[in-house]
């Protein structure tokens, strides 16, 4: 037979049992809900006996008598329908002959007995009736005693559950209770007064921000649309747009398609015309192969002899950076004005001019350049040239200089030389100075300079012009100025001289130092006439020159001294 099922609720008294079935309700499973059936069936209690029978859930049931009749089958249903039965105080009886202390205890009080009284069975017998009662009230009090403790453990136990507190009968306790209930109301109402000050002003607060919002986003979406129509627009111009090139690309296409036979044609007639020209160019490449074509032109028997030469010219990186413009041939190109001339072209170039004295506007015409720019590779190609033909050791006999008049010595930033005088350069008297002569003497067209082969003491030679010793003028053959004359003799005495030739180290230090590239190049000359019938074989030394020529005669003749010396080895003899 199953187990009858019991209401855990201390004051009701249904269970399963036959004649008493009632609808029983298990503790809920869910923690929170099982802890709200407990808090408010203790709160029934009023006893620490009663709230130990609530005290295990694992197998109680509450019945439907402590439910609501509006919460009959809903899940958040809490007990809450009790009839709290407490225990009644009862009252303290003092019977004769007994005295019931606080501490429970209870003792007799013995009566004095009448003088000349005796003790008889019936006083006896009442005395043991005393005694009896006297223990009842005993047993009587101590329960009360406990019951009482009992109570206050229970109170303790509730803690803050003020459904279990009791009213105190104590007027003043009871008013003192009031007041703390009172005030502790109105701190609770100023605190929900700030409360709703403050979710007032946040609701206040959040309206504006949402009203802020509302407008950004609608200004937002006004400029996202008007820039969505915009670049629409934008689209579709570009559409229209690409269409119409489009259309112009396939038209131009037609075009060049239908056009492309003409082109051909006019390429093919351009590539003939351009071979033509380039075989009747006046330039190296035509001429190469003619050894005495070359030989007339450059003094070079052949052109493995040229390019030597051009190498050795352009051995300097750093020198032909610094002088040399154009050419798309070498790996050396400087800042400036570009030429469509080769390296080979435009030395080519200058050793025309030496050689046959031609004149700036007749090169131009040869090369197919302008004026200007042949100009300009004169003067940059022959500052390179004589920059390095200086650094070549010139050797010299000293029976031939000794041999060789006219002759005379002078010293130089410290050093011994011998000017051997070889010819005289011709230049043009600028017309506004032959206005200026003696009506007495005959009219003279031009002056000359002095060329000199330098012999230093270290046995090598160099080649330079009286420019280089500042030394004036000539105005004939034969004619010196006094003050020229007064000059030369300082010189033979030993005086300083002008600052401007520049002498190789090899030619003032004795014994000369020569480098593994000088000892390489270096050259022997045994006569000094010879070599001078050699050099005089460039006719830009025999021109007349224009007075603006000078700088470029002394040069141009140290130039020549030094191709003779390379073209002729050893150098003759008398």
């Amino acid at each position: 037979m199953a187990e009858a099922k019991h209401c855990c609720v201390v004051s009701c008294k249904k269970s399963s049992e036959l004649g008493k079935k009632a609808i029983l309700h298990p503790f809920p499973q869910d923690l929170s809900r099982r802890k709200s059936w407990v808090q408010a069936i203790i709160r029934s209690c009023s006893s620490a006996k009663q709230l130990r029978l609530v005290e295990s859930t694992e197998n109680a049931f509450v019945c439907s008598a402590h439910f609501l009749p509006e919460q009959e089958g809903s899940e958040t249903a809490v007990p809450s329908v009790f009839r709290i039965l407490r225990p009644l105080p009862r009252k303290r009886r003092k019977k004769k002959g007994l005295e019931v202390k606080k501490s429970g205890k209870v003792t007799l009080l013995e009566k004095p007995e009448p003088s000349g009284s005796r003790e008889n069975p019936g006083d006896s017998q009442s005395g043991i009736g005393d005694l009896v009662l006297a223990a009842e009230l005993m047993e009587l009090v101590s329960e009360t005693v406990q019951h009482v403790q009992r109570e206050a453990r229970s109170q303790r136990a509730l803690g803050h559950d003020h459904g279990a507190y009791a009213i105190p009968e104590d007027p003043a306790t009871l008013r003192r209770m009031v007041r703390q209930l009172k005030g502790a109301a109105g701190r609770q109402a100023e605190q929900l007064s700030a409360l709703q000050k403050t979710l007032s002003e946040k609701s206040e607060e959040f309206r504006k921000l949402t009203v802020k919002l509302e407008g950004e986003k609608w200004t937002l979406s006004v400029d996202l649309g008007q820039r969505i129509s915009q670049l629409e627009a934008e689209n579709t111009n570009l559409r229209f747009e690409r269409v119409a090139l489009e259309k112009k690309v396939q038209q131009q296409q037609e075009l060049l398609d239908s056009s492309g036979s003409t082109v051909l044609y006019l390429s093919r007639q351009l590539r003939e015309r351009a071979s033509g020209a380039r075989e009747s160019l006046f330039s190296l490449e035509n001429l190469k192969a003619d050894g005495k074509q070359l030989r007339f032109y450059t003094g070079f028997s052949s052109y493995e002899r040229f390019t030597a030469f051009l190498d050795f010219v352009m051995g300097d990186p750093a020198l032909c950076a610094a002088r040399l413009r154009g050419g798309s041939s070498e790996a050396v190109v400087a800042a400036g004005p570009q030429t469509t001339l080769s390296r080979e072209d435009q030395l080519f170039l200058v050793l025309i001019r030496l050689r046959l004295g031609l004149l700036l506007q007749d090169l131009a015409y040869r090369f197919r350049v302008s004026e200007s720019t042949v100009s300009r590779l004169w003067l940059s190609w022959t500052e390179l040239i004589h920059a390095r033909l200086m650094q070549m050791p010139i050797m010299y006999s000293p029976k031939y200089v000794d041999a060789f008049h006219p002759k005379r010595a002078v010293l130089h930033q410290g050093v011994p030389l011998v000017l051997l005088e070889c010819t005289d350069l011709h230049f043009e008297v600028p017309s506004r100075d032959r206005s200026k002569q003696d009506p007495g003497q005959p009219c003279r067209n031009s002056y000359t300079r002095r060329a000199y082969a330098i012999a230093g003491p270290s046995g090598f030679m160099a080649f330079a012009t009286d420019m280089a010793f500042g030394e004036g003028a000539r105005a004939g053959p034969g004619a010196v100025p006094e003050a020229e004359e007064e000059e030369e003799e300082g010189e033979e005495e030993g005086s300083g001289t002008s600052q401007r030739l520049s002498l190789p180290v090899f030619l003032c230090v004795e014994p000369a130092f020569l480098t593994p590239e000088q000892q390489q190049v270096r050259k022997q000359v045994l006569s000094v006439r010879s070599l001078v019938d050699k050099v005089l074989k460039f006719r830009i030394l025999r021109s007349i020159n224009p007075q603006s020529m000078e700088a470029q005669l002394d040069r141009a003749w140290s130039i020549c001294c030094y191709l003779a010396c390379l073209l002729h080895e050893p150098m003759g003899l008398l």
